[in-house]
């Protein structure tokens, strides 16, 4: 084979193996940041859920009752404030902050059950037509259970515009790959 096709070729294979590199690298970054953006927005509310079954087993095995933590209730309308809702052993609600009462009648079967003393699950539930929400909910031991919402539409914007960013980062690399295997190419 002569110098200039053992070359051509050589640049073409760098060529290659430089998008599928990056493609790898652009993934791994993705996936990397996706779970820091989800860890981020998601344990300040994890947080709080586990700081409210402990206030409420406290509250119960001093006072037999618990201190309502809500003032008014507003309606969940996607904001950055979490919604709580605090659920007796049997599953009856006992206080609400940040979503209408109403709206809490179709709980997934076995999200409280399932629910075991000093462990959480997170689920997606959808009470109404217009709201999705990602929820928490932690065990307060004999007394019940305390679901908070995660913010899961700042997860999405987030992660959106993550996937778009990385996008416009690949076909910027790639173009400048593209350009130096030209000028390469060419050369010989």
């Amino acid at each position: 084979m002569s110098k200039n096709k053992t070359h051509k070729k050589r640049v073409f294979t760098w060529w290659i193996a430089s998008l599928i590199g990056i493609f790898i690298l652009l993934a791994l970054v993705y996936f990397v940041a996706q779970y820091v953006i989800v860890a981020r927005t998601n344990a300040p509310r994890i947080q709080i859920a586990d700081d409210i079954a402990w206030k409420i087993a406290l509250q119960l095995e001093k006072n037999g009752k618990i201190e309502p933590i809500s003032s008014q209730i507003t309606q969940y309308d996607g904001s950055a404030t979490p919604a709580v809702v605090i659920y007796g052993k049997d599953g009856e609600v006992l206080d609400v902050l940040g979503i209408e009462t109403n709206n809490l009648s179709n709980l997934p079967d076995g999200v409280l059950t399932n629910t075991s003393d000093g462990e959480k699950n997170i689920f997606s539930w959808q009470p109404e037509r217009s709201i999705r929400s990602d929820w928490v909910v932690v065990s307060a031991g004999k007394y019940g259970y305390v679901l908070v919402s995660l913010d899961s539409i700042e997860i999405e914007r987030s992660t959106n515009q993550l996937f778009y960013t990385l996008i416009v980062a690949f076909g910027l690399l790639s173009v400048a790959i593209t350009i130096v295997a030209f000028v390469q190419y060419k050369k010989v």
